[in-house]
């Protein structure tokens, strides 16, 4: 590796290590370690679902039906998540937000607001616009590889 893809990677490793360590606080701060990351993210896809079922929710989130039941128990459990059926299809079954399960949704939303409100501290419109395109980029290519099985 040359010396900028170097220091790009070591920026992106740091960079990685802080959200996740800023997420972690903010999650005992905020549910008081009752909850893990993947369980924020869940919450958050289900909240954000157009459509609720388990088999969509999984999807979006990239994962099985049967990693989201595990997750989804344990959520049900902690009060965050309740699990319905339809009336008109009993065998599907659905997920929503409980209340407190709202309330870390948008707490968990103004976190992403504050990092992001960082992120593009000091930074010109033009400059704003270039880090948008190179992320996108960024985005793009693992996006591709994860689609077509290769290892990043």
């Amino acid at each position: 590796m040359d010396e900028k893809k170097e220091y790009v990677n070591s920026l992106m490793v740091k960079i990685f290590g802080t959200i996740l360590k800023a997420e972690e606080i903010w999650i005992a701060e905020n549910s008081g370690k009752k909850l893990t990351v993947g369980e924020i993210h869940t919450l958050e896809a289900i909240g954000t679902a157009i459509v609720s079922s388990m088999t969509s929710i999984a999807q979006s989130l990239a994962i099985t039906v049967g990693t989201l039941t595990i997750t989804t128990s344990r959520l049900v459990l902690k009060g965050y998540v309740e699990r319905y059926r339809n009336e008109n299809d009993r065998r599907s079954v659905y997920l929503r937000l409980t209340e407190a399960g709202e309330k870390i949704v948008e707490s968990h939303k103004a976190f992403h607001g504050r990092m992001m409100d960082l992120a593009f501290l000091g930074l010109s419109e033009s400059d704003a616009g270039i880090l948008t395109r190179m992320l996108e980029n960024i985005n793009t290519a693992f996006g591709i590889a994860y689609l077509n099985n290769q290892k990043i």
